[in-house]
């Protein structure tokens, strides 16, 4: 099963029955039905540019994390002379940079209700659905070796990394990602052979899925095609309209 990341400080963990969503398109919802998989994709394919840098403050602060390391490799290398300040820099930054074709990301959105920054941005079109899971849920249907790593959105230059361990490149994002509420799903793949655009990680979606909610932009037909679909496939969520459809306003 997954699991905090031992680095994750306990006062960060979320709760077991914390709400967590995750929204996608029509065509990625019949995908995770159709191979009862979860897409995690590699951090080098994602849109932002930024995904994984770290600022030139943090860059110093993750040296000096690094300074007991070098003095080790120093000792068993019987190393003669002063090091080279420039040649440890370049190591880290290649470290830095190769870090975004080893890492794998599953992204959800914690929160209790439903948010409209997040179906219009990643919804993607009005024929689109969120799932609905929670951490436990999370942890219990992703495998060993899957790390949860709740999103701290900071300026770049205010992050202080908690650890030397890579997960810490992911974990903090730009203020301007705050609506995401993210919770990061991440697996680490250094091998020769691993995929260019992501892993499918197998899971039993009966036991992560609580239910489904349709986009509130959804003509009633695309809500009937969602619950026909996930019948087809042998699953029984609960399939909902988004509460954000309708209410009882008056005008």
């Amino acid at each position: 099963m997954a699991a905090f990341h031992e680095s994750i400080p306990a006062n960060s963990h979320l709760e077991a029955q914390a709400p967590v969503w995750r929204y996608m398109s029509f065509p990625k919802f019949a995908s995770m039905l159709a191979r009862s998989q979860i897409f995690m994709a590699r951090a080098d394919r994602f849109e932002d540019l930024f995904e994984g840098a770290i600022s030139v403050e943090t860059f110093s602060h993750y040296l000096e994390f690094l300074e007991e390391d070098f003095k080790l490799r120093d000792k068993y290398a019987l190393r003669k002379g002063p090091r080279d300040r420039d040649a440890d820099r370049e190591l880290i930054q290649n470290w830095l940079v190769r870090g975004r074709t080893m890492t794998y990301l599953s992204c959800w959105y914690v929160g209790s209700s439903e948010s409209d920054a997040m179906w219009r941005v990643y919804g993607e079109t009005r024929e689109s659905v969120a799932i609905r899971s929670n951490v436990g849920r999370l942890l219990q249907t992703l495998p060993d070796g899957v790390f949860l790593v709740p999103v701290s959105y900071t300026p770049p230059s205010d992050v202080r990394l908690q650890s030397q361990h890579r997960l810490w490149q992911f974990a903090f994002k730009r203020l301007e990602f705050a609506y995401e509420s993210e919770l990061r799903c991440i697996k680490f793949d250094s091998s020769e052979q691993r995929p260019t655009d992501g892993h499918q990680i197998t899971v039993d979606l009966s036991q992560l899925v609580e239910r489904v909610v349709v986009s509130p932009r959804a003509p009633k037909w695309f809500a009937d095609a969602v619950i026909e679909v996930v019948s087809r496939f042998g699953l029984s969520f609960d399939v909902s309209q988004s509460s954000m459809a309708g209410g009882p306003w008056q005008f």
